[in-house]
């Protein structure tokens, strides 16, 4: 009986050496892809940093000065200060807009099937002004806005 305790002890000890193992491999493997993916995301930045050193320095030699244009979100708010300068506006997606329309008609009991589109007549896309780089242009691109939605100027779909 002894006997059979032992190799079900040994065979117990192998089972719980081998769980571990696994859990340490598994451990190891998931640190590796930690730390792959954050020098990955480290080389995108660095490589996007040079990018714009050099399309600043060029756009600079040349007299002029590069600008940048956000997507989905003002952009201004989320740069790194020392970068804010270059940001002449974002194209925002007024996500927040979509979702309160939405809840709205849902908890009015209106709340539609299918594709809704949420557009510049709906406030549903938009730009942003952070930074004070288009105060001077506003009005005329509150013009141009208006002339959309009224139908005035027509936005094409497909590309040309």
């Amino acid at each position: 009986y002894k006997q059979e305790d032992n190799k079900i002890s040994r065979s117990d000890s192998g089972l719980h050496q081998g769980g571990q193992t696994a859990k340490e491999t598994k451990e190891a493997n998931e640190a590796k892809e930690v730390v792959e993916v954050n020098e990955a995301k480290e080389a995108e930045e660095v490589n996007k940093s040079k990018k714009f050193e050099a399309a600043k320095e060029a756009s600079e030699a040349g007299g002029s000065k590069v600008w940048g244009i956000g997507v989905d979100s003002d952009q201004y708010n989320t740069v790194d200060a020392a970068v804010q300068e270059y940001v002449l506006t974002s194209m925002l997606k007024r996500v927040d807009n979509a979702v309160y329309e939405i809840t709205k008609a849902a908890n009015d009991g209106a709340a539609e099937v299918g594709n809704v589109v949420y557009d510049l007549s709906t406030d549903g896309v938009g730009y942003s002004t952070s930074g004070g780089y288009l105060d001077d242009i506003v009005d005329q691109l509150e013009e141009f806005k208006a002339q959309i939605q009224d139908g005035t100027i027509t936005v094409p779909t497909e590309p040309s």
